[in-house]
């Protein structure tokens, strides 16, 4: 087990975000080796909503969403036409290593948007959201036909929060990630109880935006409010935390 936590650390402080395929494939191993001693409930990931075929004129915005229901913790990835063009697989191995030891829950859903401000017809294709857990890896596609060209349309320039944590579940006295994530560089706030987070002993606010909590307890259950901003505008999405009763392994 201690041979394990030394490895992991190491992969943990090596990685870069975005990470590299080598350290994503590192990362993956290490997770599942410290799920398959720590998890109370089997692997599972399943789509909830799913992409559809779409037919718009030039210059409509378009957001594509997919969501999913998982345990353990999941990331999503999109491509067009079979190449990456938004996020990755890589896992949040950081929290797990913060939870060694100790029986885990880390279930919940898990949304990602897929946004086209000036869509024209060289966006037409098809479009793929991929997730996974490590262990499990699912996905929906969808055509997607623009018709015509965009000539008067300019592209947001605010950012859009495109990956959050629609619920997550986590033992009490564990660590627990609120995921939100944006499609171009912001400043993120959380709000929780109508009052700013501003870090503490317990929350940190990561640099690309996701919320940890440390010695989950049960007065912190309820919806977080991610705020992207820039100076072109801001986006939010909200993040509901539900402590569960401790256990023992």
């Amino acid at each position: 087990m201690v041979s394990i936590i030394l490895i992991s650390l190491c992969c943990a402080l090596a990685l870069t975000h975005p990470p590299t395929h080598s350290q994503v494939e590192t990362a993956k191993k290490i997770a599942m080796e410290i799920d398959r001693q720590q998890l109370t409930s089997e692997p599972s990931l399943k789509i909830a909503q799913g992409l559809e075929n779409i037919f718009s004129p030039a210059g409509k915005p378009i957001t594509l969403k997919c969501k999913v229901a998982y345990t353990p913790s999941a990331s999503f990835m999109w491509t067009f036409n079979g190449k990456p063009v938004q996020g990755n697989v890589a896992l949040n191995v950081e929290e797990k290593l913060m939870n060694v030891g100790k029986p885990i829950v880390e279930s919940g859903m898990l949304s990602s948007t897929f946004v086209m401000g000036c869509p024209s017809s060289e966006n037409s294709g098809v479009y793929k959201c991929i997730a996974t857990n490590g262990h499990k890896t699912v996905e929906s596609a969808a055509e997607i036909e623009i018709e015509g060209e965009n000539r008067n349309c300019e592209s947001n320039k605010a950012p859009s929060i495109v990956q959050w944590s629609d619920s997550r579940f986590e033992m009490e006295t564990n660590v627990a990630t609120l995921m939100c994530r944006a499609d171009k560089p912001a400043e993120f706030t959380w709000i929780f109880n109508e009052k700013v987070i501003n870090g503490g002993s317990r929350f940190e606010i990561m640099p690309y935006g996701d919320l940890l909590i440390k010695n989950v307890q049960w007065e912190d259950m309820g919806s977080y409010i991610c705020v992207a901003r820039n100076k072109y505008g801001e986006s939010e999405e909200v993040a509901f935390l539900y402590p569960t009763e401790l256990r023992n392994l």
